[in-house]
């Protein structure tokens, strides 16, 4: 197996140094079918996600019982809140429309997609607009 990057983390920060965006690890999808069957879906989802990611985060600070094995755990968490902000996986659409409209325009420069459209077309559900 190789990487892509030697130093993948320097190659991180130094892409959010230069764009402000710290590329995202997952991003979820939902068939447009299925979401307009379910018009509470979509909310529902990224309501279930957002807990998650609180829960996952408050256990990485918790130092009295640590949820890995991993050393250094709390200094890796302070080092990279330092280096990328408290809200470095930001959640809900408005911190996340600049980075939607670089994926947006990285698929179409590599030809995976032709049509250029807004990130708001990515969904049909205006609540999850408002996030």
């Amino acid at each position: 197996m190789s990487r892509l990057f030697e130093n993948p983390m320097q190659a991180e920060l130094d892409y959010f140094s230069k764009t402000g965006i710290f590329p995202p690890m997952h991003l979820v999808a939902v068939k447009r079918k299925l979401a307009e069957f379910n018009p509470g879906l979509m909310l529902a989802v990224f309501n279930a996600f957002t807990q998650a990611q609180n829960i996952a985060r408050s256990r990485l600070f918790d130092a009295s019982a640590l949820c890995t094995m991993l050393p250094w755990q709390l200094e890796s968490l302070i080092f990279t809140e330092k280096q990328l902000g408290a809200d470095y996986w930001p959640v809900g659409f408005a911190k996340n429309r600049a980075m939607l409209e670089v994926i947006i325009r990285y698929m179409v420069e590599d030809d995976l997609i032709a049509t250029v459209f807004s990130p708001d077309e990515l969904f049909s559900d205006p609540d999850i607009l408002k996030t």
